[in-house]
């Protein structure tokens, strides 16, 4: 009976056993067989990391194989998740970040939130490289970086801190600085989205002494890694910074638009000049190695590598000898200028200018300078110190103010002053409203509209007497040009300076500035203008009051009685707010005295020095405007031609060239004995022709202007100077007297004779 009971029970027994194992084998199958390539590629992500090799940026050179921009080997610090809990990654990054300050390293921060000094948190969404950006545009970032972070969109500064203190596990024992450094760090690791397993570059170019540190204490550091990796150098300094730009660290507005297989979140990307406009070239293909991995992140060994391809090299334009001649002349020419050395008439204020050179015959830019520059250099980390961003951005900077960022050459449209004038005087003598022999009688004070009065009658009491239009250039007689315009009007007058490219973009490659030919269709767009500044700024109407007062503008109304009834039925009521939009639609009202004022290169005339280089070459080459362009050829790191320029015609003005002779003949005369750019060229030893121009700004100082080209007789080059509040054109011409020396080599000596042969 014993015996049959113990039967039993052994057979339930096995029979148990056999479901289990059964169980276990069922089990074992689907983790080997059926989910076993998932494991396997779980455990090899585990066991596997891939490391990224930064592929080197292409070079930039100018036109002769100048470096201006290449690479250099450096040290980064990266950071990579592993199987360690929130406590002990916050303590890893607090201790690497720790590290990396007391060997006064930078380290990457992108944090948007920051601690006053009673360690309030407040939010700060703007950047370095656009401190003057709408609110609109800050409230859109917060709201993207809110939802990126799953963050409430209304919370504050103070919610959003204590949301991220909890979801990263940062417990109390941490100041609050320290909390924001964790905070730091790990809002760039979960930017990295689904790759949150590669590694994330923390700091950039940091020294040997602190490699050796962090590779010391390793084994405390699971995660960290230091990495080679190539970073951006500029050889030349300032030289050519507005042309090159600068790159920055990839944000993740702009992540979204990038292809994630090509750029990562921590990368660096061009952002202006240059290195933006021809990223996808200097942009390289990233390599990668796969390395084998401990339980802490760290390395064990190599497994397999694949080899970076270098970006393009893109060849500009820039002569690097005569860019260099431009900012070295225009930094030393406004020196003089504001000590009141050398003759010049003191203007404390002369300190921000810039230098344009065209060749004629194809558009290339030789030179593009804007003073004062800045070092690309400090932003090939991703952005710079404190330090070096508060010289970037001048607190309670002014119109005054140098901004080193900002590109004068292609972005500073200002008043042309007198350097307009061969565009009123072609515009004449194509027109038939003068002929080239005849002469107009300069009586000082011109007897119509609001009876303005030539330069020369202002500071002196004297008149040019009877001029053509060679001798109006050569003397820059105002009277003259008034009574062009006046015959001609002023939509003959901006129909010419609009063929010339004024007022509009060129088309260059980097960032450009359209600016303003004066007309009547710009007065409207000025009223426009105000009369938004009403409803925006002053809130005194709404946008369907000011559709309504647009169309009084746009049918060019001034009588009071109808401005005054359209008012009324729009129901504004306030005074001061009446008072404003009366004065704006009827300032939009176009007058003679305004068309007097477009000939002489005032009034809403406002145009960038590389636009006036291009009107001169396009005038003394014939008539041809081309577009001005930067770069010269791409090629592949191993030398092969990816894409070359070839000259590009914008338009073709036919102009009469005896007309243009007379033009050259009178800018000839500006720079020989009694022309008003004799002191810097009189015996100079080439023929040259220019033009000078004291451009009025009221309540700055005059700003000084000059045009130029050379040789006389077969132009190569066009040149445009200005100097803010530089007192007169006839001291920029001493910038481009360096720049015609170092483009013809006049600096040396040995070869001079030789070159001013050919040239004559």
């Amino acid at each position: 009976m014993e015996t049959k009971e113990f039967h039993k029970r052994l057979i339930a027994f096995i029979i148990i056993v056999a479901i289990l194992f059964s169980f276990i084998l069922a089990r074992l199958i689907q983790l080997q067989i059926v989910q076993g390539s998932y494991y396997r590629e779980w455990s090899d992500e585990k066991r596997l990391r891939l490391i990224t090799v930064k592929a080197p940026r292409g070079k930039i050179m100018d036109r002769n194989g100048i470096e201006l921009a290449n690479n250099r080997p450096s040290f980064s610090v990266d950071i990579v998740r592993t199987n360690i809990d929130d406590s002990k990654l916050n303590r890893v990054i607090l201790d690497a970040i720790n590290i990396l300050k007391l060997n006064g390293e930078e380290y990457i921060d992108t944090f948007p939130i920051f601690l006053d000094d009673a360690n309030n948190v407040y939010f700060n969404f703007k950047n370095f490289e656009n401190e003057g950006v709408s609110e609109e545009t800050i409230r859109a970032r917060e709201k993207r970086w809110k939802s990126d972070h799953g963050i409430s969109i209304e919370a504050d500064a103070k919610k959003a801190w204590d949301f991220l203190k909890k979801k990263y596990g940062i417990d109390d024992s941490y100041t609050p600085q320290e909390m924001r450094e964790i905070m730091n760090i790990r809002t760039i690791m979960s930017e990295q989205g689904y790759k949150s397993y590669q590694p994330v570059t923390i700091a950039r170019d940091i020294s040997e002494e602190t490699v050796a540190e962090l590779e010391e204490k390793h084994i405390n550091l699971p995660g960290i890694i230091v990495d080679v990796e190539p970073i951006r150098q500029y050889p030349e300094g300032t030289l050519a910074s507005q042309v090159l730009g600068y790159i920055s660290r990839i944000d993740p507005e702009t992540m979204k638009q990038l292809d994630p297989e090509k750029y990562r979140p921590d990368d660096l990307i061009g952002t202006v000049g240059i290195e933006k406009a021809f990223e996808e070239y200097l942009k390289g293909t990233d390599g990668g190695e796969y390395v084998e991995v401990d339980a802490l992140g760290r390395k064990v060994r190599s497994v397999s590598n694949k080899e970076p391809v270098p970006g393009d090299t893109v060849k500009l334009t820039i002569d690097e000898k005569v860019q260099k001649a431009a900012e070295q002349s225009l930094v030393e020419t406004m020196k003089n200028i504001r000590e009141g050395k050398n003759g010049f008439v003191k203007s404390e204020y002369a300190n921000m200018g810039a230098a344009v050179v065209i060749d004629v015959n194809t558009g290339e830019v030789l030179a593009l300078a804007s003073v004062p520059g800045f070092d690309p250099n400090v932003f090939a980390k991703g952005s710079p110190s404190i330090e070096e961003y508060a010289a970037l951005n001048p607190q309670n900077a002014t119109e005054r103010t140098p901004k080193p960022l900002w590109n004068y050459a292609t972005k500073g449209a200002i008043p042309p002053g007198s350097t307009f004038k061969m565009v009123t005087g072609i515009a004449g003598l194509m027109e038939g409203v003068v002929t080239p022999d005849e002469k107009i009688l300069d009586t000082g004070v011109y007897p119509y509209a609001h009876k303005p009065a030539c330069w020369l009658w202002n500071e002196y009491h004297r008149t040019h007497g009877l001029v053509d239009i060679t001798k109006a250039i050569q003397v820059s007689c105002n009277v003259y040009f008034f009574e062009v315009s006046r015959r001609l009007g002023i939509d003959k007058l901006a129909e010419y300076a609009r063929k010339f490219g004024l007022g509009e973009k060129t088309g260059i490659e980097i960032e450009e500035q359209a600016g303003i030919v004066a007309s009547p269709d710009a007065l409207k767009d000025v009223a426009i203008n105000d009369l938004y500044y009403i409803k925006n700024v002053l809130k005194m109407i709404n946008q369907e009051q000011l559709d309504e007062l647009a169309k009084l503008v746009e049918a060019g109304e001034i009588r009071d009685s109808v401005i005054l009834k359209k008012l009324n039925e729009l129901g504004i009521k306030d005074k001061e707010a009446r008072d404003k939009i009366l004065y704006a639609i009827k300032g939009a009202q176009w007058n003679l005295g305004m068309t007097l004022n477009a000939s002489i290169g005032q009034g809403q005339n406002s145009f960038t020095p590389l636009q006036m280089a291009n009107y001169i070459a396009t005038l003394v080459n014939g008539g041809t405007r081309y577009r001005p362009h930067l770069m010269k050829e791409i090629d592949s790191f191993d030398g092969k031609v990816v894409k070359k320029s070839n000259p590009e015609v914008v338009d073709k003005l036919n102009l009469n060239e005896e007309y243009i002779q007379y033009i050259k003949e009178g800018m000839k005369a500006v720079t020989e004995m009694g022309g008003t750019a004799s002191g810097a060229f009189v015996n100079y030893p080439i023929s040259l022709g220019g033009k000078t121009g004291t451009a009025e700004r009221p309540p700055y100082k005059p700003y000084g202007w000059f045009v130029g080209f050379a040789p006389f007789d077969k132009p190569e080059i066009a040149v445009a100077v200005v100097i803010y509040e530089g007192g007169s054109g006839s001291y920029s011409a001493y910038v481009a007297k360096s720049i015609f020396d170092a483009y013809f080599d006049l600096n040396k000596p040995e070869e001079n004779q030789t070159k001013n042969n050919v040239v004559q």
